[in-house]
């Protein structure tokens, strides 16, 4: 490429099935990536100037499920820098997924300078974002993390029925801790911030039909389907309309 041509190599997911290549979910430096690492490496011993389009979220599934991988975040934007790579454009944008702010926070950190400390990130959030609540909140995130790094196979290629972690005892625990944290908030803006990670949870309940009352979980389920439209100015993929 000349050198007023920036190249723009676009981390496609394997669910995109026609074209993707990618665990997204996966670090790019893990075995899972190794044809896409090989597409990255290629491009970046040629070009003067290289940019990625990533992706922090998975498409194509039949409902939202909670789901994290934010260790990720830190391994390939280090790996990425050190490759040539000067921009990023990440599609993080469907805002009912697990911790999206978080995501959200991350990224703009990140892309300031991704050698920064992944524990000292994450208390300056979960600290800053939920009060009096970060410990619950910490654990809940520390309980998705875990299961979802330990889940075997391809998480693109997977439908949330398929999903091993997503069994009654795993959405039990989650569960107990969020009503934890709405106790211990003290803050009705941070108890909505809490009420947002309920979504992922009782759409997955409702998708696996592991539900106990199936009334009552969708009442709070369009609560706080409404209490983030009441947040948002969005279309995609949500709406008032399609809700």
């Amino acid at each position: 490429p000349l050198d007023n041509v920036i190249v723009e190599v676009c981390n496609l997911g394997k669910e995109f099935t026609n074209s993707g290549i990618s665990e997204t979910m996966r670090a790019v430096t893990e075995p899972q990536n190794r044809e896409f690492r090989k597409v990255f490496t290629d491009w970046a011993k040629i070009s003067p100037e290289l940019f990625v389009w990533d992706y922090w979220v998975l498409y194509g599934k039949t409902a939202p499920f909670p789901y994290l991988n934010t260790k990720r975040y830190f391994t390939d934007m280090k790996f990425f820098e050190k490759n040539n790579v000067r921009g990023m454009l990440i599609e993080n944008e469907t805002a009912v997924e697990a911790f999206s702010a978080l995501r959200q926070w991350l990224s703009h950190r990140l892309l300031l300078d991704p050698d920064q400390s992944r524990e000292k990130l994450l208390d300056i959030f979960f600290n800053g974002y939920y009060g009096k609540a970060a410990k619950p909140m910490r654990e809940y995130f520390d309980l998705l993390e875990d299961s979802f790094e330990k889940e075997p196979g391809s998480f693109a290629e997977k439908q949330p029925s398929q999903v091993t972690y997503l069994t009654p005892e795993f959405l039990d625990k989650a569960d107990r801790l969020l009503d934890r944290a709405e106790k211990t908030a003290a803050d009705p803006t941070v108890v909505n911030r809490i009420r947002m990670e309920r979504i992922p949870l009782d759409s997955a309940r409702l998708e696996l039909n592991l539900v106990k009352d199936r009334g009552q979980l969708l009442k709070r389920l369009d609560e706080n389907m409404n209490i983030f439209f009441d947040q948002k100015n969005t279309k995609y993929p949500y709406s008032p309309e399609s809700w």
